[in-house]
């Protein structure tokens, strides 16, 4: 039987504790959104090959 782990530094929001944490994003976001913001989702984890800083220098003229 296969187990699985989560990555380290994780952590899951079950209840009651998740009540709270959506009630905080709630109270932040309905202002936000009241004022035109839109929602923005990014990823939850990278894998290391995708976290890498890349230096991009600006074109010249």
């Amino acid at each position: 039987m296969s187990t699985f782990q989560a990555p380290k530094g994780t952590y899951d929001l079950i209840p009651p504790e998740s009540a709270k944490y959506l009630a905080v994003r709630e109270a932040i976001a309905t202002p936000l959104r009241n004022s035109g913001y839109g929602y923005i989702e990014t990823p939850a984890s990278r894998t290391s090959s995708c976290s890498r800083a890349v230096s991009v220098s600006p074109p010249t003229s």
